[in-house]
């Protein structure tokens, strides 16, 4: 972001955090060779990539480092679950809720034959109920894909349920827990999924990098070479920029992750008081996330672009489809089309402390926005 934009679309484009950029600037100067290399720099790469991998897995609660995998980021972790769990040689149903992220949609409506949307609660949580009765009604393979936190609205999935029905009736389980990764705590391993993806930009580490955990997985033995599910050398410098910020985010979690989820509560209370404005959800959420349906008489872009021009900060308007602007997270919640043209989402960065100074600013802009129309 540039300089004295406060981003609070976060979930759309993280910063990365500046002691990231200061240790993978190390390893872009270093020289840097394929770890197979029988000679000094190449086994020097291998411990670099050892020891990056140690940390991640340390720090996301993997029970063994050979059970991750680097990705190209959530997008290319969450297509690349869905191939290590399917066989296309077998018949097999994908049941998915109805709030997942787009890539997991794309996937799904592009090579799965066989799926079954999961509605959801008017709090945004997967209907635990029809998510039973679907699954007792199919006989061939089974895979339940879920986002742990909307990052949308924010909510967190009742995960520990959902494992219990997965397990009952013989379901694999993909967790997208891209969104979560320091905005709830959890561990990987405990969180009853077969397969568990992360994104290293919502953390603050580098783009086009990420993190796949599969239960029981050995990555020295299934011919992927250096942890990666592509194939190929790991790109050390995001590597090692990514273990850093997953280091980060794991050190200061108790503290910073409580506190601003602390100042979100404080300002979803400010924002229920402002008359004709709906808190999509307020309840059960993971820290530093938020969404807002705007009252009918404030444009949403006049909004948005008044934060910007008057205060430097940046929101959002969650997975709208574009050829309506209707964001169709809260409409499967089942709100309306107009509601959902007036979303917006508002999302600090992970760990973010300097969010108590933007609730008066949002105020005047809803203000002004107002205003400017009457």
């Amino acid at each position: 972001m540039d300089d004295g934009v406060i981003n609070f679309d976060s979930m759309a484009s993280s910063d990365i955090r500046s002691e990231v950029v200061d240790v993978m600037l190390k390893y872009m100067d270093d020289v840097c060779v394929h770890p197979n290399s029988l000679n000094n720099m190449g086994i020097k790469s291998k411990l670099i990539i050892q020891d990056s991998l140690n940390i991640i897995s340390l720090s996301i609660g993997a029970n063994d480092v050979n059970e991750i995998f680097v990705t190209n980021g959530g997008t290319d972790g969450n297509h690349k679950a869905f191939e290590l769990l399917t066989d296309k040689k077998e018949d097999y149903c994908i049941f998915y809720s109805a709030v997942e992220h787009p890539s997991v949609i794309y996937w799904i409506k592009r090579f799965c034959k066989k799926s079954v949307e999961i509605p959801v609660l008017s709090n945004g949580l997967l209907n635990l109920q029809q998510l039973e009765n679907q699954l007792s009604q199919v006989s061939c393979i089974k895979i339940i894909s879920v986002q742990l936190v909307n990052s949308d609205i924010g909510v967190i999935q009742p995960i520990k349920e959902i494992s219990e029905l997965a397990s009952k009736h013989g379901a694999k389980l993909m967790v997208d827990a891209c969104a979560a990764w320091g905005r709830t705590k959890f561990k990987v391993s405990t969180l009853g999924a077969d397969i568990v993806t992360l994104s290293s930009w919502k953390v603050g580490g580098p783009r086009s990098i990420g993190i796949l955990w599969q239960k029981g997985a050995r990555s020295d033995s299934n011919g992927l070479p250096w942890h990666t599910v592509h194939g190929g050398m790991v790109d050390i410098a995001s590597l090692v920029g990514m273990a850093k910020a997953a280091s980060i985010v794991a050190s200061n979690f108790n503290k910073s992750t409580e506190s601003q989820k602390a100042t979100f509560t404080r300002l979803i209370s400010m924002l229920k008081n402002i008359d004709g404005l709906k808190v999509v959800a307020d309840s059960n959420l993971a820290s530093g996330i938020v969404g807002v349906i705007l009252p009918e008489d404030i444009p949403v872009s006049r909004f948005v672009s008044l934060l910007y021009d008057s205060c430097g900060i940046v929101i959002g308007y969650g997975s709208i489809e574009e050829c309506s602007n209707e964001n169709k997270t809260v409409i499967k919640m089942g709100l309306t089309k107009s509601e959902s043209k007036r979303f917006i989402r508002i999302v600090a960065p992970v760990g973010s402390l300097t969010c108590e100074n933007i609730f008066s600013q949002i105020q005047a802009c809803l203000n002004s926005a107002k205003i400017s129309i009457l």
